[in-house]
């Protein structure tokens, strides 16, 4: 790994935490409303008479903690990474990360509420009660999406950027070598990029022809004629479901309703739709 390439994935790491913990603070400003108004809503149903502004300090008091615990999340993630550690490590280390998650928060909720409820509403809280074993439990279940959650999050992120890094190291592959790179079968293959022919879009694989045979990649066809194209291959949408290389068009002949249809030099008939139709007579 080259000095920049290192530097790269370090930003990319940066932007996931950054992009997961906007995102918690989102939810957890939405679950917030949610939770405080809900209870405003039972107790004015059920004639409670209570000042309206305990709810949101009662809910508020959990989610306040658990924002600033993402970190301690991130730094447990950082010993056992969702999907590249195995389950039989990663659990343990999570499950105790969630204990002291937990713990912290629990206690946290219990000292707060104890401090400021004799001021602000004029009675005691006592979050333990006589039941101190089931109250921990309780809330440990309900604690349990607040760690779990950053966990998912840093993991899609990572997933998006991730992604975004192997296809810029596709295309700039492709500048330098005129070669694509195809993810095929748990393979990659480097293919040279003046044999393609043509590709049909199946799902989020791509079919691709080339001269010396057919792959199934794990490729948009906008990646594929990205790559293409920085490999200098000048590479056509014939169709939102094909991509054709423009040196391989041998006729397009209309079909009498408006479409087209190509014949390749490989004996290959693709359809074309009106809507590219134009963009193919002028090429």
């Amino acid at each position: 790994m080259t000095q920049s390439d290192f530097q790269r994935e370090r930003e990319a790491e940066a932007r996931v935490g950054r992009r997961a913990i906007w995102t918690m603070a989102a939810i957890l400003l939405a679950v917030w409303i949610v939770g405080a108004t809900s209870i405003l809503i039972e107790r004015d149903i059920e004639g409670v008479d209570a000042p309206f502004f305990e709810p949101w300090v009662l809910e508020g008091t959990s989610l306040i903690v658990i924002l600033p615990l993402f970190y301690f999340v991130r730094r447990m993630e950082r010993l056992a990474p969702i999907g590249a550690s195995r389950w039989a490590l990663a659990l343990p280390v999570h499950f105790a990360g969630s204990l002291v998650f937990a713990a912290i928060t629990i206690a946290w909720m219990a000292g707060f509420r104890a401090t400021v409820w004799p001021v602000l509403f004029d009675h005691p809280y006592d979050l333990f009660n006589d039941t101190p074993l089931q109250v921990v439990i309780y809330e440990y279940r309900k604690l349990l999406p607040g760690y779990v959650g950053p966990l998912a999050l840093i993991y899609v992120f990572r997933q998006i950027e991730m992604g975004t890094l192997e296809l810029e190291a596709a295309r700039q592959h492709a500048r330098s070598t005129q070669r694509l790179t195809l993810k095929c079968g748990g393979r990659i293959l480097r293919i040279e990029a003046d044999r393609f022919i043509s590709a049909k879009a199946a799902g989020n694989y791509a079919e691709i022809r080339l001269e010396t045979g057919e792959h199934l990649a794990r490729i948009t066809l906008a990646e594929l004629q990205t790559q293409l194209a920085s490999a200098g291959v000048e590479a056509i949408r014939v169709h939102r479901s094909w991509l054709v290389n423009e040196a391989a068009i041998a006729e397009i002949a209309p079909t009498g309703e408006g479409d087209i249809v190509l014949t390749l030099t490989n004996g290959d008939q693709v359809p074309g739709s009106r809507r590219y139709r134009d963009r193919l007579v002028s090429a």
